[in-house]
């Protein structure tokens, strides 16, 4: 069964070949609609977005810790990497549930975990070798490293955040769309 769990998933990640042009598809229109509801709703989106990046942290850092623990990553880094994600991800998490500290509190603390995250993962094959880097972690540690300096940008200067974020959600799910597109129009012609 957990074999089929993870095709099931691995079938769904987009930077695959084989991802259905739909999914990508789908994926676009989600991302794309997440980034308007951002745009007409701020006030209402800037709580459950800090949320929705602890969750993404807090998951991540599990799921490193998780590899490690089955023995599909090897390396301190990846260790490390997992625990402070999955700290700092559970502790804004926390934050929220029993209303302890203020957002910017939370925007601080992210910004520091997604960062750390995101160093984390390029220096690893530095120290210790070849740890198995796959397109999958460079993809996710562009993510983080991405979403942490957005993040600590906003803070510094007083941006809002929800603003830049929205904006690079529509486009990332504009490039979907696009992508989902061309999949389309490539199995198409192979069909032909």
């Amino acid at each position: 069964m957990k074999q089929g769990v993870k095709q099931s998933v691995d079938q769904l990640k987009p930077w695959r070949k084989t991802t259905a042009w739909w999914v990508l598809l789908i994926e676009g229109i989600v991302g794309a609609g997440l980034g308007v509801a951002l745009l007409l709703w701020p006030a209402d989106a800037q709580g459950w977005t800090l949320l929705f990046l602890a969750i993404v942290l807090a998951v991540q850092g599990l799921l490193a810790l998780l590899g490690l623990l089955r023995g599909k990553r090897r390396g301190n880094f990846a260790l490390i990497r997992g625990a402070i994600s999955l700290i700092v991800g559970m502790v804004v998490i926390l934050m929220a549930i029993f209303t302890v500290g203020d957002r910017l509190m939370a925007a601080w603390l992210l910004a520091a975990g997604l960062l750390a995250a995101g160093v984390l993962t390029i220096v690893a094959p530095f120290f210790e070798g070849d740890v198995g880097v796959k397109r999958g972690d460079l993809l996710m540690t562009a993510f983080l490293l991405i979403l942490g300096g957005l993040l600590t940008y906003n803070i510094v200067t007083g941006v809002d955040v929800l603003q830049i974020l929205a904006w690079t959600l529509i486009v990332f799910g504009a490039a979907l769309i696009v992508f989902g597109i061309l999949a389309r129009s490539r199995a198409d012609v192979a069909e032909a």
